[in-house]
């Protein structure tokens, strides 16, 4: 943890993270977990940079943690964001940033990231593809080798998340593409994108 906080001072980090706890299986067990997560937490009140989150299937655990520290926390963004309503409604209620991947392009597995998008205001929602994780389809079109396959996912993949966004929120693509362009130089405190 010094090395990190040595780190998280230079003017070139721009947020700690990505840090959280996820009880997948294959996961280490979440005591370890937490025992690394609350210490970026609250590095991240002190220096005042922007929190980078992920959680998955962990949700009161991460909640617990970050209540704690509720009255220092920095800009915080979960990643990838897969949870249920409650969970979201939690995250935007701490005055959250969300993010939302690719998996909201496949049929099954991202319907119910669908059906909640409306519900996260644009000035804090983003978008990603976590690549090379969580590939979907059309997510190597364009690629030079095996177009087809859903794996690696490739960053070039973007405006297919943000299509698929604009179509659930039912908004021109162009508009989603700005406000999330924004709301990421929002967060990250960067001048130009």
């Amino acid at each position: 943890m010094a090395r990190v906080a040595a780190l998280a001072h230079s003017p070139f980090v721009v947020a700690l993270g990505e840090c959280g706890l996820d009880t997948s299986e294959g996961f280490p067990p979440l005591e370890l977990q937490l025992k690394w997560f609350e210490p970026q937490v609250k590095l991240a009140c002190q220096v005042g940079k922007p929190l980078f989150l992920h959680e998955r299937l962990a949700h009161e655990a991460l909640m617990a943690v970050l209540e704690k520290y509720q009255a220092d926390l920095p800009p915080t963004i979960v990643h990838c964001f897969t949870g249920n309503q409650a969970e979201l409604e939690k995250y935007l209620d701490m005055g959250f940033f969300i993010s939302v991947s690719g998996i909201i392009c496949k049929k099954d597995r991202g319907a119910h990231i669908r059906d909640l998008l409306p519900r996260i205001p644009l000035d804090r929602l983003m978008v990603e593809t976590d690549a090379p994780y969580l590939g979907f389809p059309g997510c190597r079109v364009g690629a030079p080798q095996a177009p087809k396959k859903s794996y690696p996912n490739l960053p070039a993949a973007l405006p297919l998340v943000i299509k698929q966004v604009a179509q659930s929120v039912g908004l021109p693509a162009e508009k989603i593409a700005a406000s999330t362009a924004a709301a990421a130089r929002s967060f990250f405190r960067l001048a130009l994108l």
